[in-house]
């Protein structure tokens, strides 16, 4: 028989805080907060001399012993539709191996009733949109996830509604793109980005603003989310052809934006906490005033280079999908570094977890133009998505 003089004894009066009685020949021990739970890592020597099974009479050991939480911690996801698109078919599986017990909410009742909840993670645009559009059903939704946020306020809500609010008006977005380029990383030399020149009308009729404004522009919806039209813009080729441009409330607010000549090519970024992850989208040709004024949709554009496509409603005039090699090229020239910086800047400024951002390259110069931020895009195509997204969770309950 082989005697180990080792024994411990864990105390749990603290997470923070195990005890241990040991004899001469133990030598380090490490705890760590793991998504497995709480782990002891152990090393020590085994003296075997007096045994004759071996003719080494030391051995080193190392042992972890984990001690698993005995309840999952709660934490919810108030997105109940397009769970494939976004990247959440499957997670809830994931997650409760890790310690995460992942609960779908039913805004149509009481979250308190629904369970005890650590941490909630939303899209609350999807039903703030609809509430715009007048449904009522949704404004009852979005009135019960307030009053639970504001009676239950050591619930980690990720993002807070007064952040997110940030980037669902075009008009007051702009407003703070321009204020955080101002905002310098340390040990950053020069201007991480360009926004590109904007000004915001009560009405389209006051068209006339547009006066000092390099043609073309595109025209935007001031409300991000406050219908289905939202995504609906307009390329605008000149300051006469603004006359032939319908489709504009009579009061409805827009923004009018200078179109950089890019290439063809739309940077699109996906950011979760301290992870980036860029991917390239087709986009507008470079366009001239010589274009015919042109509607779209930015929900139904192209999402990837196929010479093989087809575009269909026109796009054929503005757009190419078969940039294959420009596609490829930028990739290589990617400046990574730069892109992780803007996020960075993003995240300070605007306070969000998840979000997206698009940039575009403009074509002479090869600046950085941000031309939109938007929360809690589909993170279906990012590389290990419920890795990551489980290992914020974690890190924000571990660190409220």
């Amino acid at each position: 028989m082989i005697n180990v003089h080792y024994f411990y004894t864990p105390s749990f009066s603290n997470a923070n805080d195990i005890k241990l009685e040991r004899n001469s020949h133990f030598s380090t021990a490490r705890l760590e907060h793991t998504n497995l739970g709480l782990a002891l890592h152990l090393s020590f020597l085994l003296d075997l001399s007096l045994t004759h099974l071996t003719s080494t009479p030391i051995i080193s050991y190392q042992i972890t012993l984990y001690f698993p939480q005995s309840q999952p911690l709660s934490a919810s996801v108030m997105i109940a539709e397009k769970l494939e698109r976004s990247g959440f078919y499957g997670l809830p599986e994931y997650a409760i191996q890790l310690g995460i017990k992942i609960v779908f909410l039913d805004l149509n009742e009481p979250i308190a009733n629904q369970g005890h909840f650590d941490l909630i993670v939303h899209k609350i645009t999807d039903v703030v949109g609809k509430m715009h559009r007048g449904d009522e059903i949704s404004a009852a939704q979005f009135d019960n996830f307030l009053r639970f946020c504001e009676s239950h306020p050591k619930v980690i809500i990720m993002d807070t509604w007064e952040n997110v609010e940030k980037v669902i008006n075009r008009s007051k977005l702009h407003w703070l793109l321009e204020k955080s380029i101002e905002f310098k990383p340390p040990q950053n030399k020069g201007q991480l980005f360009s926004v590109p020149k904007s000004i915001s009308l009560e009405s389209f009729d006051m068209r006339s603003e547009a006066l000092n404004m390099k043609f073309p522009i595109i025209c935007k919806r001031s409300k991000a989310c406050a219908s289905v039209s939202s995504h609906q813009m307009t390329i605008i080729p000149t300051l006469n052809a603004m006359s032939k441009v319908t489709g504009y409330g009579k009061n409805e607010q827009v923004i009018l934006q200078e179109f950089i000549q890019h290439g063809g090519i739309l940077i699109k970024v996906y950011v979760l906490d301290k992870h980036v992850y860029p991917a390239l989208r087709p986009s507008f040709k470079d366009l001239n005033q010589n274009c015919d004024v042109f509607h779209f949709d930015s929900q139904i554009l192209p999402k990837s280079f196929h010479s093989s496509s087809k575009l269909l409603n026109g796009l054929d005039k503005v757009m190419s999908i078969s940039n294959e090699d420009v596609e490829k090229r930028i990739y290589e020239t990617l400046d990574y570094d730069r892109l992780e910086k803007i996020a960075d800047v993003l995240r300070h400024q605007i306070g969000l977890t998840f979000f997206g951002f698009d940039v575009i390259l403009e074509a002479k110069t090869n600046n950085h133009y941000l031309v939109d931020v938007n929360y809690f895009p589909s993170f279906s195509n990012v590389p290990k998505f419920h890795e990551i997204f489980v290992s914020i969770l974690l890190q924000k309950l571990n660190n409220p």
